[in-house]
């Protein structure tokens, strides 16, 4: 009983010693209360909203009080005044709603009042150098608004901490010679990348014209200014070119930009906006391309240009017997979902069919050439699942086609795919036997015939292997696994610290059967035993549910936790003693 109390006692105290707030967390910053708040109404304010309660606030504490050090002279700007402040949400909440703040921490700027960009923290992410380079630019903006001037691209890198007036204003932009954008375009090549303005090939206003003019036939170019895991798709197809609008605000006024993000297809003369209010995600991007007719996310290939398809990219997916119009945009949807680097190529060419002895529709994983096959999927697995359930399910099928086989983790490592993956699949070898390439190869092979099944009900564990001889302490006495009984298998939840054994121990199984094995495993049939001790068990258990509730809530949890201890007629009996008696005849319980 005593090491049940002390192991919960000392589980709950370190989450609760995590979770409290630090005497000071952010130093000497403006503060701002309901009765102040109006200070934003003059001049441009950066606010960062946070609860003394949030792990991520205090994590951020030091970025933001460096960042607000070393543009303390801001604040002082007589024509342009920029202010770092904050809000504590935990104490002023109805200030924070009426802001709608829905996260800690999160960051908006103010100019005169009026909110000017929310979450700026997603444009900056939690990085001092680029928070402060945004600082330095918005207050620059905010002195050309007041100013009535706009701000070149010179005035824009010449920032000093000072913040002095600027003493020259730009021009306007005059449109390109006919004969320039003539000679432009005759040297045009397609974009491999996401290509920034003012990078080479495109560092003049006179280079982007010849990509995005009105007089440029050679196809459509997509101005964007985030979302790089589109351009990478689109790369070949559409040409990414993004401008940075505060940096080079006369090229953005040009282009008649008026906010920003702003997204734009430029295809044969005609501008066309990308939705104002829809969301910016990679797969609606290129949707949006999709539907306006200038990408093609799945090409068309025959049995003359395969290989040469398939050399391009280390991995490929080739969708083989295309069947309706549906089945083919949910390829395109799982195309778009795919994080992994792969190009799709579709054919109904028969040559390919006899070649890989393809039925109905399919999709096959080539690793740069047609003769290194590494999975086949028949559609016909996703058969009677909705659209969006079969997209992710593909995806996630071929997200792990991409990946090694097998990992070899250390002891932290272990922790840490424990922590993450749905299950690790663990062998321990020695690395002192003889035949340890030998068991490596079979349990690579054991990985991938697993993960290129086409059942997807198949969890996606992750494929590991341990060398005994490094962790002999470890291996004994979490999984009380020795030396005699490698080679092993056991699969490993780090949810619920359950461990999975095949039985037989020590050595290999038929692959069949360990396949049936896994397979049980995956759906909850074994029957598995707990691995580690009582306390480390209980600390995986506090830590993954105990965390968020305890800096929630800390008060109520204390209550509960006291509520826990007085369960033990032992404690019950020395709060007692403790409580003075009102009268003799108190009764021990």
């Amino acid at each position: 009983m005593l090491v049940w109390l002390l192991t919960i006692s000392f589980a709950w105290a370190s989450v609760y010693v995590q979770c409290m707030p630090p005497l000071d967390v952010f130093g000497e910053a403006v503060t701002l209360t309901p009765s102040n708040f109006s200070l934003t109404s003059q001049g441009a304010w950066l606010v960062e909203f946070f609860s003394p309660y949030c792990p991520h606030c205090r994590n951020f504490a030091p970025t933001w009080r460096k960042v607000a050090e070393n543009v303390d002279a801001l604040r002082y700007d007589n024509e342009a005044p920029y202010t770092l402040a904050r809000v504590n949400c935990y104490e002023w909440m109805d200030l924070c709603d009426e802001q709608n703040i829905e996260f800690f921490p999160d960051a908006k700027q103010y100019f005169d009042g009026q909110l000017d960009k929310a979450d700026v923290l997603r444009l900056t992410g939690q990085d001092a150098d680029k928070i402060e380079q945004f600082v330095k630019e918005q207050q620059q903006i905010y002195r050309s608004k007041k100013l009535g001037i706009r701000v070149s691209p010179a005035m824009t890198a010449s920032v000093a901490l000072d913040a002095s007036p600027p003493t020259t204003t730009s021009t306007a932009v005059q449109a390109p010679a006919a004969s320039q954008a003539s000679s432009e375009k005759q040297n045009l090549k397609p974009l491999p990348s996401l290509t920034e303005f003012g990078i080479a090939p495109i560092e003049t206003i006179e280079q982007l014209d010849a990509y995005v003019g009105p007089d440029v036939g050679q196809g459509p170019s997509f101005v964007k200014s985030a979302y790089t895991e589109a351009a990478a798709i689109m790369a070949g197809h559409v040409n990414p070119i993004a401008v940075n609008c505060l940096k080079y605000m006369d090229v953005c006024t040009k282009y008649n930009i008026t906010g920003w993000p702003s997204l734009h297809l430029y295809h044969q003369g005609s501008k066309t906006e990308y939705p104002m209010h829809a969301k910016r995600t990679k797969e609606l991007f290129l949707a949006f391309l999709r539907d306006q007719g200038v990408l093609y996310l799945v090409e068309n290939v025959n049995a003359t240009s395969l290989d040469r398809a398939l050399a391009q990219q280390k991995y490929s997916v080739l969708y083989l017997m295309p069947g309706s119009e549906s089945e083919r945009i949910m390829i395109e949807n799982v195309r778009m979902s795919v994080s992994s680097p792969m190009a799709f190529y579709a054919s109904d060419d028969p040559a390919i069919a006899q070649l890989l002895m393809g039925g109905g529709p399919s999709l096959f994983v080539f690793q740069g050439a047609v003769s290194h096959l590494v999975a086949n999927l028949p559609l016909s697995a996703v058969a009677g699942q909705s659209n969006d359930t079969a997209v992710t399910a593909i995806a996630q099928w071929l997200n792990l086609q991409a990946q090694p086989p097998v990992e070899e983790l250390s002891a932290s490592g272990l922790d840490s795919a424990l922590s993450q993956a749905p299950g690790v699949v663990m062998t321990v070898l020695s690395s002192s036997s003889a035949d340890l390439n030998e068991q490596l190869q079979q349990f690579t092979d054991f990985a991938r015939t697993w993960r290129s099944s086409s059942d997807l009900s198949h969890k996606p564990f992750l494929f590991a292997w341990l060398d005994y001889d490094r962790y002999p302490e470890l291996l004994l006495s979490r999984y009380r696994i020795h030396v005699s009984s490698t080679p092993t298998l056991l699969v490993l939840e780090g949810h619920s610290s359950t461990m999975y054994q095949p039985s037989t121990k020590g050595t290999w199984l038929e692959q069949s059967e360990l396949l049936l094995w896994l397979d049980s495993v995956s759906q909850g049939q074994e029957h598995g035993q707990k691995f580690g001790t009582v306390l480390t068990r209980t600390w995986t258990s506090v830590r993954a549910t105990g965390a968020p509730l305890v800096s929630s809530h800390p008060l109520l949890m204390l209550l509960v936790f006291l509520s826990l201890l007085l369960l033990f007629p032992r404690t019950r009996r020395m709060v007692l003693r403790w409580v003075p008696r009102s009268h003799a005849s108190t009764k021990m319980v």
